[in-house]
């Protein structure tokens, strides 16, 4: 093999590739005018009209200037792990709550809610340890621990209710390394980390640490924001409308015992706290305000803190130019089908009882459906209290999406038994299933892997591994619903039902997702669309 390998270089004549003449990248500004309280941030992409070139999206990103401010009423350590006191839960791309897309006028992209929980899953099932290595860190994506989710059942020094801090979580220490960096004085200051837009942390009064802000720069790739743009073309003069909902969060605790986290009042703007305690950050007796935000954030004395790094948020669109006799072949046949997956938006099931039956309706009717996407958490009403089984306090217990202590993932131990879909009254199972290694080998890891995640050739993909799936916080049920006898069946629209039985001690609650095909055409020549 290595003989003819270089046996055919070395016959091989290398030629130039002169098919673009240019490739560059622009950034956009905003239509907001400084202007957030939306949460909502628009971009009208007119500018991509005016040059005689081609967007490339699938290599496009955004780009968004992000604070948390931590803020006490009392002196914290000045130590340097208590600026290291807080992250972002997941990658940069879960701070994108929803978003609409239009091309030259036509819908492409609704808004759905709450699609940061399966953008993350599609990363931690798609993800090989390469691309973790070339894409993990610039997006602020590490996989939590499995062993570091704990439950606390009182006040602790790792929070209350589920939890995913302290130093056994290897992912908090990575993104810490991003997140909270100070300049080496020797090399850099202030003014050089600011010009770099470099993500970085600064105490306001180190004397009596009582404020430390971070300010993020989140650059989020849109190939792994949603799959449309993954599977565009490159296209020509797109007039593109882009309007994104972003998360941000208030938590706040009265600390009575030093070193150990209460319950947190949490509010949020569209039911997900970005941010968790790293386990870093030593509490003290007294009040404890965590905010974060896009563009600004207001701290409990009512000051505004403005991100150093940027007052506006931008898209970087990579563009390329071919030359004449390229551009000409490549829209001789300019008419292209786009096929791209979508979600539907989430449906929740509450309060599903230890022992508990489900019979739940996802949808009524959906055509084109290709999979089902099931997440399992604590119940809001039982997270924080002695025992997460029966007894139910709404004024104590916290979501674990809003948590600043749980990465707001699966619930450990997450069980199901006697499993099915039912699709148009027809089950999916031949037989129920019960949750393991089943649902596991054959569904989950084949979900968006490499090779349909089988072996060979060393190509494979997926970050979750057995034991993070059935021991740890990643217990995702993921069901292929893609196989139809024909393009006619495919095509009727169908109801979709969970069945199952809740084979754990806690009260849960169901977070569930349908992903369908979806398509259209567009003239890469014009960017013209026909749905």
């Amino acid at each position: 093999m290595a003989s003819q390998y270089v046996l055919q270089s070395a016959n091989t004549e290398t030629k130039s590739d002169y098919t673009f003449e240019d490739k560059y990248y622009t950034r956009i500004v905003d239509n907001n005018n400084g202007q957030y309280n939306s949460n909502q941030v628009t971009w009208n992409l007119s500018n991509l009209t005016t040059d005689n070139v081609f967007l490339s999206a699938k290599e496009s990103s955004l780009e968004i200037p992000f604070v948390t401010q931590v803020t006490c009423d009392a002196n914290l350590a000045n130590n340097a792990d208590n600026l290291k006191g807080v992250v972002m839960k997941q990658s940069f791309c879960s701070l994108v709550e929803a978003f609409s897309l239009s091309i030259n006028r036509n819908n492409i992209v609704n808004f759905s809610d709450m699609q940061n929980l399966p953008v993350e899953f599609k990363l931690l099932s798609s993800f090989s340890e390469d691309d973790l290595k070339i894409y993990g860190d610039s997006m602020n994506f590490a996989k939590h621990t499995e062993s570091a989710q704990s439950y606390k059942a009182a006040e602790d020094a790792l929070g209350l209710g589920e939890s995913n801090m302290g130093t056994g979580n290897t992912a908090l220490g990575q993104k810490n390394k991003k997140l909270s960096y100070q300049p080496n004085a020797l090399f850099s200051d202030s003014a050089n980390i600011v010009s770099a837009k470099k993500s970085h942390v600064v105490a306001d009064n180190m004397a009596a640490l009582k404020v430390v802000t971070y300010h993020w720069m989140a650059v989020i790739p849109l190939m792994f924001l949603h799959d449309v743009f993954d599977k565009l073309p490159l296209i020509k003069n797109p007039f593109m409308q882009l309007t994104c909902r972003i998360h941000s969060a208030s938590s706040s605790m009265t600390i009575a015992t030093a070193a150990k986290y209460p319950h947190a009042a949490v509010v949020s703007r569209f039911n997900y706290n970005p941010v968790m305690m790293s386990g870093k950050l030593v509490p003290v007796a007294g009040d404890l305000y965590i905010n974060s935000g896009i563009g600004s954030v207001k701290n409990a004395a009512g000051a505004i803190t403005q991100n150093a790094l940027d007052q506006a948020c931008y898209f970087n669109a990579c563009l390329y130019k071919f030359n004449p006799d390229s551009e000409m072949k490549y829209i001789s046949n300019p008419s292209r089908k786009v096929s791209f997956l979508q979600t539907t938006p989430y449906v929740k099931l509450e309060s599903i009882a230890p022992g508990a039956n489900i019979n739940f309706q996802v949808i009524n009717k959906l055509a084109n459906i290709r999979g089902l996407l099931m997440i399992t958490q604590i119940d809001s009403t039982t997270n924080g209290l002695a025992t997460p089984v029966t007894a139910q306090d709404a004024a104590t217990s916290m979501s674990t999406l809003n948590s600043p202590y749980s990465a707001s993932l699966n619930m450990v131990g997450t069980n199901w038994t006697g499993f099915n879909i039912k699709i148009g009254g027809v089950n999916h199972y031949k037989n129920n299933v019960d949750y393991g290694y089943d649902l596991y080998q054959q569904e989950l890891v084949k979900s968006h892997s490499v090779n349909g995640g089988m072996f060979g050739g060393g190509l494979n993909s997926g970050l979750i591994t057995e034991t993070d799936y059935t021991n740890g916080p990643y217990g995702y049920i993921w069901v292929d619903l893609s196989r139809y006898s024909s393009e006619t069946e495919d095509n009727i629209p169908k109801s979709v039902y969970i069945v199952g039985r809740n084979n754990t001690q806690a009260r849960v609650a169901v977070t569930a997702y349908l992903y369908y095909k979806d398509e259209f055409n567009i003239d890469v020549s014009t960017s013209e669309i026909a749905v």
